[in-house]
């Protein structure tokens, strides 16, 4: 006896359905796989559903990682809070900038002072590390030993690396660092690497390298303290909220635009349909850099998945194109090999339609902007006009020092031949008028002497 329609295999089991275990000739399975529900495994638990956990077999309900809730958990962020950015651990975030309010501490898988870097030290594995769960866990206060001084992180896919930051335990600004980055086919050393600390006490470091990889591995070997409490891989900014985003419905008589924010407003369940007619623009008001895009699709999608093509536009000027990847069923992925300036990025579905629900545009400011709206700029005094999230500069030109490089070094030899320079007039003054008295006193000792008679 065959399968019935749209099955295959001895399990007569739905095509492209991730089964653990089915009813023969019908597909219907007697468990899923982590990750999966439904009647035949094809519908995915949210990515907001914590970790190892198995989501509700026919509702897909779920206990929630941190930083997502709903009955699903497919919303980002926190229900008390309108910040529709809130990656803080607790959920109380500025609306102004996304910084957190009352704690330090940004949700697993975050960091940076508005909790705006994505960490990929989340994805990697560590090599001679005991207890290495407590280097990621965003709590910089448990620490632990690290044999000869050096991590060796390790990722099953090739990660696009921007920067990183070490916690050590023992405050120390002389520490000297070697990182190795393991690319395709190559190893990529960092010379010369900007080192920065943005905090006091000096427990923090960051590390940056001149160029970004896509990697598979990175060695970082430091000198003196053995003793680290935590580690971030930035793998870049969130930067698709700073955008104006339309959906374009293009027609042979007309275009229309609609504003939308369903793609950025942390919630996979708003929705929108691509097709050969709709198209999404993203314009933004600064040029960013862009390295990679993250595509989550509709979770209640069955069947019948496509990809999507970007367009990256710089100004008028299209400067590149990508098809994204499928990482799973529901989240697709186009990583840039070479980082791309833009203003624009324009997204549509490859063939067919296709529900898109949410996005990321993962990158950076493009220098000398910065900040948490890439509307400030980095300090004439910095070196290539580069700076952090802070202001910070990598790197001062000239005589220049500071976090902001405004600060001015003067020359002690120089400075002290032009302060003498300048009392010279003062010292001639006091010459002339010293020389006038002495011709005075000189003069009446000379005046002959007139008796009384």
């Amino acid at each position: 006896m065959g399968c019935a329609p749209g099955y295959i295999g001895n399990c007569c089991f739905k095509v492209n359905s991730p089964l653990f275990r089915c009813i023969p000739y019908t597909g219907m399975c007697f468990h899923c796989l982590l990750n999966y529900y439904g009647s035949y495994c094809n519908k995915r638990c949210s990515p907001g559903c914590a970790d190892n956990v198995f989501c509700h077999r026919d509702k897909g309900t779920c206990a929630c990682r941190e930083g997502y809730y709903g009955e699903t958990c497919l919303k980002i962020g926190f229900p008390n809070n309108k910040s529709r950015s809130c990656y803080c651990a607790d959920g109380n975030c500025s609306e102004m900038d996304g910084s957190c309010l009352s704690t330090n501490r940004c949700i697993v898988g975050r960091f940076g002072l508005s909790c705006q870097y994505k960490d990929k030290a989340q994805d990697a594995l560590l090599e001679a590390i005991e207890e290495a769960d407590l280097l990621v866990d965003n709590d910089d206060s448990t620490c632990v030993n690290v044999t000869n001084n050096t991590i060796n992180a390790f990722w099953t896919e090739f990660v696009r690396i921007e920067w990183f930051r070490l916690v050590f335990y023992i405050e120390d600004s002389s520490r000297n660092f070697e990182i190795k980055y393991v690319g395709p086919n190559q190893t990529y050393p960092c010379s010369h690497p900007v080192v920065l600390y943005p905090h006091d006490p000096n427990r923090t470091v960051d590390i940056i390298c001149k160029q970004s990889y896509n990697v598979k591995s990175i060695t970082v070997s430091w000198s003196g303290d053995t003793t680290i409490c935590s580690y971030y891989f930035s793998g870049g900014r969130t930067l698709a909220f700073l955008s104006v985003i339309d959906a374009i419905i293009q027609t042979p008589k007309d275009i229309n635009k609609t504003r939308t924010t369903a793609m950025t407003d942390g919630d996979f369940t708003s929705c929108l349909t691509l097709n050969s007619s709709t198209r999404l623009e993203l314009w933004f008001p600064n040029h960013i850099v862009v390295s990679e895009i993250v595509i989550y699709i509709d979770f209640n999608q069955t069947d019948d998945f496509k990809n999507f093509a970007i367009a990256f536009i710089d100004g008028n000027v299209k400067v590149y194109n990508a098809t994204t990847s499928m990482e799973d069923m529901f989240v697709q992925r186009a990583v840039l090999r070479v980082a791309s300036t833009v203003t624009t990025l324009e997204i549509s579905v490859v063939s067919g339609s296709q529900r898109i629900c949410e996005l990321e545009v993962i990158g950076d400011c493009q220098a000398p902007n910065t900040g948490f709206l890439c509307e400030q700029h980095c300090k004439q005094g910095c070196k290539d006009n580069a700076c952090d999230y802070n202001g910070t500069c990598y790197e001062c030109i000239g005589e220049r020092y500071g976090r902001s490089c405004t600060d001015v070094q003067v020359d002690l030899a120089s400075g002290m031949a032009e302060k003498a320079f300048n009392f010279w007039p003062f010292l001639l003054l006091l010459l002339l008028l010293l020389l006038l008295i002495l011709l005075l006193m000189y003069s009446r000792k000379k005046m002959p002497v007139v008796q009384e008679t």
